[in-house]
């Protein structure tokens, strides 16, 4: 069983969505009890609250990234995981924290400044060594 690489969002991210969501939460009760259109405008503010705590735990759970059984998997809130396999990635770029990597059939564009500090030099080496395997005249 290969090893499983975990990139975390950083924080500021994570606390900020669950920040967000408490602040929307507190302002659609408020709104509930302290005024007269409650219905419409009190869902709605829930919905928005949810929203952004669903997204914190989601982020908290799944991480920014993983590098898996030979796959790169790159998790987005709403959207289905974006998933690439390593030994079919013929096209390459790197510029500075900014890694693009494409196969014939998928495209995955990963940012290590969305990634927790301690976490980028074990993906940086990594995805630099990818970045290295793809043939020259295919790699920017």
């Amino acid at each position: 069983m290969e090893e499983v690489m975990i990139a975390r969002q950083t924080k500021m991210y994570t606390v900020g969505n669950l920040i967000l969501g408490i602040f929307w939460f507190l302002f659609g009760a408020y709104y509930v009890f302290f005024t007269e259109d409650k219905l419409v405008f009190g869902a709605l503010y829930a919905i928005i609250a949810s929203g952004y705590v669903l997204m914190s735990v989601y982020s908290r759970r799944n991480g920014f990234f993983k590098i898996k059984n030979g796959e790169i998997i790159r998790y987005e809130f709403p959207l289905k995981p974006k998933r690439i396999k390593i030994n079919e990635i013929n096209w390459a770029s790197c510029n500075g924290s900014y890694y693009t990597l494409k196969s014939p059939t998928q495209q995955l564009s990963v940012e290590l400044a969305n990634v927790r500090s301690d976490d980028i030099p074990a993906f940086e080496k990594v995805l630099k060594e990818i970045v290295m395997s793809v043939p020259p005249y295919k790699r920017l």
